[in-house]
């Protein structure tokens, strides 16, 4: 059988830390919430942002992101916004991001 050294699959992926702090300075003005260990970001919406309504622009550009419905367990959602950062590189991300702040930023001018 074919044994791949551990260390080959810890230098391709980068840090939950690392990832966290670049993507935060991409989504900058913005307020992300997180665990820097963790790979993925809460983005919080203003009150007159709707978090369906911009998951749906976002998937229209072939971007998907989550809304905190499925992760909720109160009668209240909160209008947010869960971003995976682990599952491509940040080459490819950060135009994702990119995106996603300026979704975001005309979400709450409409």
């Amino acid at each position: 059988s074919l044994v791949v050294p551990a260390i080959s699959v810890t230098m391709a992926l980068s840090s939950p830390k690392s990832t966290f702090i670049r993507a935060r300075e991409v989504l900058c003005g913005l307020p992300v919430v997180s665990h820097p260990d963790s790979y993925f970001v809460w983005l919080p919406l203003d009150e007159e942002s709707r978090a369906d309504r911009l998951a749906n622009a976002l998937m229209e550009r072939r971007i998907s992101v989550s809304t905190a419905e499925p992760f909720c367990v109160s009668a209240t959602i909160p209008q947010a916004l869960r971003i995976a950062l682990g599952s491509v590189p940040f080459d490819s991300l950060r135009p994702a991001l990119l995106s996603v702040r300026d979704a975001v930023e005309y979400e709450q001018y409409r």
